[in-house]
């Protein structure tokens, strides 16, 4: 549990840092999203970062339990799955999330919620 409380409190500043920068800077995040798909160095080092980063988690936190701690899981196999698609597919990952204002509207809601949801089990919940 020890591991699941930190990569709670990680994912808890990092969501809800992102979130809030979405809300603060927008128009900041709707041109990193342009320059992103228009760079193919970009694109191919985000894909490489997330199978990176989702099997480093498996690796230290694949647990399926029927706890919030599930969701850390999830979000690992979200990552590798995200990854591979960017790497083996990359023009349908960026047609798919080209169309920026909709996501920074569903990415801010989302990015929050996840925030709040690993704030409260990795800072509050064990008090």
């Amino acid at each position: 549990m020890e591991t699941s409380v930190f990569l709670a409190r990680l994912f808890a500043v990092l969501y809800l840092s992102v979130g809030l920068g979405m809300m603060v800077s927008r128009s900041f995040y709707e041109k990193l999203l342009a320059e992103f798909a228009t760079s193919r160095t970009a694109v191919y080092l985000g894909g490489a970062m997330a199978l990176a980063a989702g099997m480093l988690m498996l690796r230290v936190h694949s647990v399926w339990r029927a706890d919030w701690s599930v969701v850390l899981t999830w979000l690992a196999w979200a990552a590798v799955i995200k990854g591979i698609l960017l790497l083996v597919v990359p023009e349908v990952m960026l047609r798919l999330s080209s169309d920026s204002a909709r996501f920074l509207g569903f990415g801010r809601i989302f990015a929050l919620v996840l925030g709040v949801f690993f704030a409260y089990f990795g800072f509050f919940a064990g008090i």
